[in-house]
C-alpha cells in the first residue's frame, strides 16, 4: 500500500487460538499485542472475506501495529517477525490469518496469510504467559538484526538472547 512519508496507518492482525490473560504488550518499534474492546472498520474488505471468516474475527486478540514510514521492514515483515519469534519463544497453535491496513484518506490494504508454523499436539502450548512474551520480544530484536543485514549474519546475534526452550 503506497504511503506518503511520515503518514501512519495501522495495521490489524487478528490472532486466533492466542490465549493470553494479559491487556496489552510492546515490541518497540514493531507492534504492541492487545485485546480490542471493538472491532475495528472493516466494512470495505467485506468483499475479500467470507461469512465465515467475518464471523471469525469478532472476538478475537489482535495484534496492532503502529507503523510509520519510512520503515526499513514492512507490516508483512513485522507480522512474520513477531509469529517467529512468539513461535521461538514457545511453540503454540497460534494461527495469523489475515493482515488489515488502515490508512489515511480511506487507503487501505489486505493479506491474506497462508502460512503457518507447524505444531505437534504434544508440544505446542494452550496458553501464552507474559514470559513467552518478553522472550519473543528478546527475540525480535535479533531476528531484525539480521533481517537488516540481509545475509547470514548468524554471528551478530544478540550474545544476551537464549535460544533454547
Amino acid at each position: 500500500m503506497p504511503q506518503r512519508p511520515n503518514q501512519p496507518f495501522e495495521v490489524f492482525v487478528p490472532l486466533t487460538l492466542f490465549e493470553w490473560n494479559g491487556n496489552q504488550f510492546s515490541i518497540p518499534g514493531i507492534c504492541s499485542i492487545a485485546r480490542l474492546r471493538s472491532m475495528p472498520d472493516l466494512s470495505h474488505f467485506h468483499s475479500r472475506l467470507s461469512e465465515y471468516e467475518m464471523d471469525e474475527l469478532l472476538g478475537v486478540s489482535r495484534i496492532l501495529m503502529r507503523h510509520i514510514p519510512p520503515d526499513r521492514l514492512s507490516p508483512g515483515e513485522k507480522t512474520c517477525l513477531v509469529l517467529l519469534a512468539l513461535w521461538l519463544a514457545t511453540p503454540t497453535k497460534l494461527l495469523a490469518g489475515f493482515r488489515f491496513e488502515l490508512g489515511p484518506e480511506g487507503r487501505s490494504g489486505f493479506a491474506r496469510i497462508l502460512d503457518r508454523f507447524l505444531w505437534l499436539p504434544a508440544h505446542a502450548k494452550n496458553r501464552i504467559h507474559t514470559q513467552h512474551l518478553v522472550k519473543a520480544r528478546r527475540y525480535v530484536t535479533s531476528l531484525r538484526r539480521l533481517r537488516s543485514k540481509r545475509g547470514p549474519a548468524f554471528g551478530q546475534l544478540d550474545p544476551n538472547v537464549e535460544w533454547a526452550h
